[in-house]
């Protein structure tokens, strides 16, 4: 259930039209092979046209970064520049960035090249609101120094790895700042996050397989009254004991705790008073029954997963089916599910999304009894050896169904083939690896 965001680009080149018909104010010439002075010369042709208030140059490999220095008289109300995955930009150049006093979205993500010294020429930009740094790898706690300076709502920092406590310091300054992904910033220590607690402008936080934070950490962010998400992904030290902090975060709606191996029951229970929409679980094993009957009685709770929660059974699936606002669930690898609890499942009206993959023990009886889901729009039976005709069977027809995952299935390739033919319009996946929901 991760969202994938994708991004079409068009590749321009000298013989391509002088001015390019694009919506709006927005430019897109990325994926190219201009260099800086031909790209200089295509964006004073295209600025004929009306001003550029958005323009997109990721992936163009011979741009070294001297056409920013003509930005501000070619395009002087610039408010978003992504330049991400130019692995030849020159940080130096990036000072010219301070003749666009309008500009609120700045992406560098991919720019593997920048150092600290580059981000410090940022602290020009008076009216930066975003920014994306992601996997920008050789930049260290003091490229943060001046960010608190700027008014950003927004930053992305996942995969610098050099990252550690003294950059959350520098950015425990700030006054503004709404959302921050750390993920893959292994430096980070509960120390770090003790600082970033005086952010209390803070209502989304990526943590993710920042593997060295525990219960501490947690019990720091617990002061931060506005969070409405918190993503800790891989976070393996954290135990029951960190979950009771987040009790009193009134406002989490979001909580991913995928990988969280030593929580439990115990550590579930306390989640029940939160006013979450989606929860996420996936791997931790020692999870059961009853933490997910403490998740039936969240009536928020709009996308769960339970995913490899060995625990989880039929007792769990009866209480799950009577959330009113359930959209999509994954019981992935929940064995104990059989066709009494996948057949309870059939009575959640609301459900769209359901992945029951590995789930070995059930038939094509519980199939047709999830085909009379009005909304359900994806359906994963990866692995569920014990189908037949009859599972295709049932789905045939549905007006909703827009995918199916049947890998390793058993079924008749002759019987697959068949059902594709007679629902063009549902995606099915039968062959070959794919990521399950």
């Amino acid at each position: 259930m991760d969202e994938v965001i994708a991004r079409s680009h068009t590749t321009l080149h000298l013989n391509s039209p002088a001015i390019d018909s694009q919506a709006s104010d927005t430019l897109d010439l990325g994926n190219s092979m201009l260099d800086d002075a031909e790209l200089t010369f295509k964006l004073r042709l295209n600025a004929r046209r009306g001003p550029i208030r958005r323009l997109r140059l990721l992936d163009s490999p011979n741009l070294k970064g001297t056409f920013l220095h003509a930005l501000p008289e070619i395009a002087p109300r610039l408010r978003s520049l992504d330049l991400r995955r130019n692995t030849r930009l020159q940080g130096r150049h990036l000072a010219a960035l301070a003749g666009l006093p309008e500009l609120r979205e700045l992406s560098l993500s991919g720019c593997s090249q920048l150092d600290s010294d580059a981000v410090l020429m940022l602290g020009g930009l008076p009216g930066l609101r975003r920014l994306e740094l992601v996997n920008c790898d050789l930049l260290e706690d003091a490229a943060m120094a001046v960010l608190p300076e700027l008014p950003l709502r927004q930053l992305l920092l996942g995969g610098c790895v050099l990252l550690g406590d003294g950059a959350l310091e520098h950015l425990s300054r700030s006054r503004t700042l709404v959302d921050l992904r750390l993920v893959r910033c292994g430096r980070i220590t509960d120390h770090g996050l003790r600082e970033l607690a005086a952010v209390g402008t803070l209502e989304r936080l990526n943590l993710g397989w920042c593997s060295r934070i525990g219960d501490a950490s947690l019990d720091a962010l617990a002061t931060l009254s506005r969070l409405r998400e918190l993503r800790l992904l891989g976070c393996a030290r954290i135990t029951d004991a960190g979950l009771s902090a987040l009790a009193s975060l009134s406002r989490l709606a979001q909580l991913s705790l995928t990988g969280c191996e030593q929580l439990t029951d115990h550590g579930i229970d306390q989640l029940r008073a939160l006013p979450l929409q989606e929860i996420r679980l996936l791997g931790c094993h020692r999870v059961g029954d009853s933490g997910a009957l403490a998740l039936a009685g969240v009536d928020s709770l709009e996308v769960a997963n339970l995913g490899e929660c060995k625990g989880v059974g039929n007792r769990a699936a009866r209480a799950l089916a009577r959330l009113p606002m359930l959209e999509a669930l994954s019981l992935a690898g929940c064995t104990r599910i059989d066709d009494d609890g996948a057949m309870a499942l059939a009575t959640c009206q609301t459900l769209k999304v359901l992945s029951l993959s590995l789930c070995t023990a059930i038939s094509a009886r519980a199939v047709s009894a999830l085909a009379t889901l009005p909304a359900l729009r994806e359906l994963y039976l990866t692995g569920c050896t014990g189908l037949d005709q009859t599972a295709l069977d049932a789905l045939l027809g549905h007006r909703s169904l827009r995918r199916l995952h049947l890998i390793d299935s058993d079924l008749p390739s002759a019987a697959l083939h068949d059902f594709q033919l007679r629902m063009p319009d549902c995606a099915l996946v039968h062959e070959g690896e794919m990521e399950e929901r």
